[in-house]
């Protein structure tokens, strides 16, 4: 590689290259010749395909490694949440289709949804779970647990408009849930916010019938 006069931009060669590659096989050559002659068989055949084809099987592809990098980024910047809990992208892309749907009382559609029906949504679409349709009737499929017990995909349950546990939603990671409600429908918020804190009673992991 040389530099033109005047310019600052390198210049392919192809005779340095041709050159380096010949230095190179001719360098590989004398260390095979030598090695047949002194009878040692420094690197065996069959021994470099046999580590060869192990860490074949153990090594997972770059471009599949940094495509799920690029979509655990996507999904954590665009929903302003720590890229650590963006571990099942089932739950990230049923996310994805439903935040912004609007709440609507009764609703289980795309068209608007609530509380209930989309966690009832939600564990069907991502964990093959069946849950019951209300707030109470979900409640009662669980196994309460404590906050500090919390992992993705439990229940989460609030005292927010009736007595009682009048709300729930999915808890996602680093005290991040989603849920529907009635100010922005389908949404991500934190536990740790003043009226979610305020309005928080109880968790349950969903026991499987």
């Amino acid at each position: 590689m040389q530099y033109l006069r005047g310019q600052m931009k390198p210049v392919f060669n192809p005779f340095f290259v041709l050159t380096g590659f010949f230095c190179l096989c001719l360098n590989l050559y004398q260390v095979q010749a030598a090695d047949t002659h002194s009878g040692s068989n420094r690197y065996p055949t069959d021994t470099i395909r046999k580590t060869t084809t192990a860490i074949s099987k153990n090594i997972q592809p770059l471009d599949e490694i940094e495509l799920k990098s690029a979509i655990h980024f996507q999904y954590a910047i665009r929903y302003n949440v720590p890229v650590e809990i963006v571990n099942n992208l089932d739950l990230f892309r049923f996310m994805d289709l439903w935040i912004g749907t609007r709440y609507c009382h009764g609703g289980s559609s795309l068209r608007g949804i609530d509380c209930s029906g989309l966690t009832k949504r939600l564990l069907d679409d991502v964990y093959c779970v069946k849950a019951s349709r209300t707030v109470s009737g979900q409640f009662k499929q669980c196994e309460e647990i404590t906050r500090e017990e919390l992992r993705q995909g439990d229940l989460i349950f609030f005292h927010t408009t009736r007595p009682g546990l009048s709300h729930v939603g999915i808890y996602l990671g680093n005290d991040y849930f989603i849920h529907s409600g009635c100010t922005k429908g389908v949404s991500i918020e934190n536990l740790n916010h003043k009226y979610y804190k305020n309005a928080y009673r109880k968790a349950g992991r969903l026991v499987q019938q």
